[in-house]
């Protein structure tokens, strides 16, 4: 799906996007994103990737920009700006509490692993 959404011009995605086969299952999907956000029903079989990530690399691509979902204005713009500000401090907050990379690496408990970075 990443490559049959890319935009980027390389010969690789044009290659991707325009000559290889797209599988008919995601060929539907595709199709019934145009109506409707990606949901865990729609992923069949074994996937690596859960529908959020299948919705990111939509939404990132531009898929949703000219599409109007029907509860799109039932949240005030001002409550949503709140909550993204609560996010954004929960964020900070948590960042403040966390050990440095290194340090967290450098307290492993196992052995091999402060070998592998030179620190026993």
């Amino acid at each position: 799906m990443h490559y049959l959404t890319s935009n980027r011009e390389e010969a690789f995605r044009l290659a991707a996007r325009n000559e290889l086969d797209v599988p008919v299952s995601l060929q539907e999907d595709m199709a019934l994103w145009q109506h409707i956000l990606p949901g865990d029903a729609d992923i069949s079989g074994i996937n690596l990737f859960g529908s959020p990530s299948f919705l990111s690399v939509l939404y990132v691509k531009g898929r949703f920009d000219d599409v109007a979902f029907p509860l799109e204005g039932s949240i005030d713009k001002a409550d949503w700006q709140d909550y993204a500000e609560s996010i954004k401090n929960l964020k900070a907050n948590y960042a403040q509490h966390l050990p440095r990379h290194y340090d967290f690496l450098t307290d492993l408990p196992n052995e091999a692993a402060r070998k592998l970075l030179g620190v026993v």
